[in-house]
């Protein structure tokens, strides 16, 4: 288990994070993590003696972001982390299985970029790596980068909020991004298109 309590004693302390986690073995990730998750709850440094890691855990990442709405079916992710190590499997395949798995049960099931979102922090949480294995122009990883971005008009000095589609292949890190305005399905497609063209083929 991620100690949290060292982790925190040591930003307390004034060290880097890449400091902090190497010197706990863990992934800078996990660090940021908890780091972000005690600024959110607005959490006294240091942390009092008494209060044990496990504790700390539940304090950390209990909190009404975390509360998952009871129409929709929480991905097993302790379950989703071993498949993932199995050769051939993609994270595309698992959501694929968990939408039967949803309307199996009679729940909504939460979109692929949710799906991946959650499962990043899961593994941010329990301070788990996953690695995959990736071949040349096999699979091109396509979403919303996730927070808005801010562009400016140099000559009105107008700022528009705009929302980035990146597009990468993950063998070689060749990627393509775009600023929308939304993240509507015309959005997307044009994305899609325009990210093809670029990229002169598709996987």
């Amino acid at each position: 288990m991620t100690n949290y309590k060292e982790i925190l004693r040591l930003y307390y302390g004034g060290y880097s994070q890449r400091a902090i986690a190497s010197s706990l073995g863990c992934s800078r990730d996990a660090v940021s993590l908890c780091i972000e998750r005690a600024k959110e709850k607005h959490l006294k440094l240091p942390v009092p003696e008494n209060v044990t890691n496990e504790e700390l855990g539940q304090l950390l990442y209990t909190s009404t972001r975390g509360l998952r709405n009871p129409e929709y079916l929480l991905p097993d992710f302790e379950k989703v982390v071993v498949e993932l190590k199995k050769p051939h499997v993609t994270n595309g395949l698992l959501w694929m299985e968990y939408l039967f798995q949803c309307k199996s049960m009679g729940l909504k099931p939460y979109s692929v970029s949710q799906f991946n979102s959650l499962l990043r922090e899961y593994s941010q949480r329990m301070n788990i790596s996953l690695g995959q294995d990736h071949h040349p122009g096999e699979v091109l990883e396509l979403d919303w980068s996730g927070s808005s971005i801010l562009l400016s008009n140099r000559v009105t000095d107008e700022t528009v909020g705009c929302h980035l589609l990146v597009a990468a292949f993950p063998f070689s890190g060749y990627f393509y991004a775009e600023a929308f305005p939304d993240e509507r399905i015309h959005s997307w497609i044009a994305g899609v298109v325009h990210a093809l063209t670029f990229f002169d083929g598709v996987p």
